[in-house]
C-alpha cells in the first residue's frame, strides 16, 4: 500500500517545505531577539557599574534571573533550529543555571569563590561588588570550568549557523529551478516566505522588483558598486536569500567562506537591526561601521548593528551590498 508521503504531489511537498521554511525564518528572528536582549542587559549592567548609577541588590539579582530566562529561550529556539546540537546546548544552559544559583541566588549575594574576581572593586559597597561579580560571569574570562555567558552565546551561534536545516528546506522549495541573477557577478536562490509557491525569476532582479526594504537597500549598494571586472565564475559569489516585506535572511559563499546576514527594517529602533556571521576565512570588521558589537566565536565572527535610526541601517545595508555582493 502506498504511504501518505508517496501520494503527495510535488506541489504539496513544496508548499509543506515552504511552510516549514517560513517557520524557520520566524524562529531565527526569535533566536536573534533573545541574543540581542542578553547583549542589552550586559550593556546596561556595564553602564551602571562604570558610571556609578544608584542601584540595589534587587536590581542585580533580577538581572541574573532575567539573563537566565533569556538564555533559556535562546536555548529553546537554537535547539529547534539546530536539533543535532540541542542536547549539548541544554547541558551548557544547565551548567550556567547551577553556577548562578550557587554563586548569586541562593545566598542573595556573593559567595566566597567570587571574591577573588573583584580585584577592580575591592573597597566598594556590597552592591557594586555583587554587580562586578555578575559581570564577570556574563562577560568573562572565567576559569575553564566556569564558562561565561558570552562564551555560551558564541557557542550557540556557531552551532545554529553550522547545523541549520534551512539549506535542506530551501532545496525542497526551490527544487532544480536554479539561481536568479542579481547582477553579472552574482546569482542566488530567492524565496519569498509569504508566497504560496516559489519559482525562479526571469532575468536579473533590480531593487524595484521585490517589495522588501532590506533587500532593496542591498541591491542599491550592489548596483552602485563594482565587481572589479570579475566574471560570475571568477567572483565565486552564490547563495540564497529568504525575505518578506521587512526582513531578510541571506547566506552567500565567496572566497571559500560563508557569510550570513540577517536584517529587519520595521521602521522603529526597538526592532530594526543588522546581524552578520561569517566563517574565519572572512573578516567582518572591515565591512562594519565603528560602534558595531563584534565578537569572535570558535568558528568565525558575529556582529550586531542596532539601537540606531532606521535610515542609518539603510545606509549600512547599501554599503554592505556593495562590499559583500560585488
Amino acid at each position: 500500500m502506498t504511504g501518505i508521503f508517496e501520494r503527495l504531489s510535488p506541489n504539496t511537498r513544496s508548499r509543506n517545505a515552504l511552510r516549514d521554511l517560513r517557520l524557520e525564518f520566524i524562529r531565527f528572528r526569535r533566536f536573534l531577539e533573545n541574543m540581542r536582549e542578553i547583549l542589552n542587559l550586559i550593556g546596561d549592567a556595564g553602564d551602571k557599574l562604570r558610571e556609578e548609577y544608584i542601584y540595589d541588590r534587587h536590581y542585580v539579582l533580577s538581572l541574573v534571573d532575567t539573563i537566565l530566562e533569556e538564555a533559556s529561550m535562546l536555548t529553546f529556539n537554537s535547539s529547534v533550529l539546530s536539533p543535532a546540537a540541542g542536547k549539548k546546548i541544554y547541558a551548557q544552559l544547565d551548567a550556567h543555571k547551577k553556577y548562578a544559583q550557587k554563586e548569586f541566588l541562593e545566598s542573595g549575594g556573593l559567595s566566597k569563590s567570587n571574591l577573588s574576581l573583584l580585584s577592580t572593586h575591592p573597597d566598594t559597597d556590597p552592591e557594586t561588588q555583587l554587580l562586578a561579580a555578575v559581570l564577570n560571569w556574563l562577560i568573562g574570562p572565567l576559569p575553564a570550568d566556569h564558562p561565561a555567558v558570552m562564551d555560551f552565546i558564541r557557542y550557540v551561534t556557531d552551532e545554529v549557523f553550522e547545523n541549520s536545516r534551512r539549506e535542506e528546506l530551501i532545496e525542497k522549495v526551490n527544487g532544480s529551478s536554479g539561481n536568479t541573477p542579481i547582477s553579472d557577478s552574482c546569482s542566488m536562490k530567492l524565496i519569498d516566505v509569504n508566497e504560496v509557491s516559489s519559482s525562479k525569476r526571469e532575468g536579473s532582479v533590480s531593487h524595484g522588483d521585490i517589495k522588501c526594504r532590506p533587500f532593496g537597500m542591498l541591491l542599491i549598494g550592489l548596483q552602485g558598486g563594482s565587481a572589479s571586472g570579475r566574471t560570475k565564475e571568477e567572483s565565486g559569489i552564490n547563495g540564497w536569500m529568504l525575505f518578506d516585506e521587512e526582513a531578510i535572511s541571506l547566506r552567500i559563499c565567496r572566497d571559500n567562506g560563508k557569510i550570513h546576514l540577517e536584517a529587519a527594517l520595521h521602521g522603529n529602533v526597538a526592532s530594526d537591526f543588522i546581524f552578520l556571521y561569517s566563517q574565519n576565512s572572512f573578516d567582518l570588521r572591515g565591512a562594519l561601521p565603528q560602534g558595531s558589537w563584534v565578537e569572535k566565536t570558535g568558528q568565525g565572527t558575529l556582529a550586531w548593528i542596532y539601537d540606531v535610526p532606521t535610515d542609518h541601517l539603510e545606509q549600512q545595508l547599501v554599503q554592505l551590498g556593495s562590499k559583500l555582493l560585488c
